[in-house]
């Protein structure tokens, strides 16, 4: 006869937040999700933990499990679990933590989608998207998701813009991040911040651009930090 499931039924059963969330990992392996919507496959042994959800523990689990699938499983039932005694929701962080999983295993037109449906797509969120395709080479993309971003924000989208001048420059597309960077000046929207500069100056100093890289230098209108300061010194050093 099989032996019935435990359920945590009040709070003063709810273990350890290391113990818990070595339970639940556990749970997720024995289903073993092996895609982004898997037939056959019931979300009822997570139910057991739905007096324990909390951000902080939703966090912890996506980030331990080492397959993508475990992780959107997890996050997917999380949505909605059943019962909810909580009124547990996900909040940012926990949106974070799926999405760097995904993208960590190259699944971003998951987490795009996920994002999307979830109505999370944001700035943030975003350049995290143009980041990944920068990864892959992927600069098209990178592009449209960054137009994406200024679309959504109207304009006022500096991580995207960053994470943009970032691809660019690490392709070596120093004219094409010139031209970003001249548009966010001159429009004016959002201003430029330290990682800004700094990233430009880091594309004219690769590209033996040292003049250029020292007029950028001279004209930020943020006070430069240590990383600004060792860019600009190590370009010099290299002239």
């Amino acid at each position: 006869m099989a032996t019935p499931r435990r359920s945590l039924t009040n709070i003063s059963q709810i273990p350890d937040q290391s113990i818990l969330v070595t339970s639940i990992t556990s749970v997720i392996q024995r289903l073993n999700p092996q895609n982004p919507s898997p037939k056959n496959i019931s979300s009822q042994p997570l139910d057991q933990f739905s007096l324990c959800l909390g951000s902080n523990i939703v966090t912890k689990v996506i980030y331990e499990q080492t397959n993508p699938y475990h992780a959107l499983f997890f996050f997917n039932w999380a949505s909605n679990p059943n019962p909810n005694p909580n009124k547990y929701h996900h909040t940012t962080p926990c949106y974070t933590a799926i999405t760097d999983v995904l993208l960590s295993h190259s699944l971003i037109s998951i987490a795009a989608s996920l994002l999307k449906n979830s109505n999370k797509l944001s700035d943030f969120f975003i350049s995290k998207l143009i980041k990944a395709y920068g990864d892959r080479g992927n600069v098209k993309a990178a592009i449209f998701w960054f137009h994406q971003a200024k679309q959504i924000e109207n304009g006022a989208c500096l991580y995207s813009y960053n994470s943009l001048l970032g691809v660019l420059v690490r392709v070596n597309s120093i004219k094409l991040a010139e031209e970003f960077f001249h548009q966010i000046v001159k429009e004016n929207v959002v201003p430029p911040d330290v990682s800004t500069y700094t990233t430009m100056i880091r594309g004219y100093c690769k590209m033996g651009m040292i003049e250029n890289a020292k007029k950028v230098f001279d004209v930020m209108t943020v006070k430069p930090n240590l990383l600004a300061y060792n860019t600009m010194i190590n370009g010099f050093c290299k002239k």
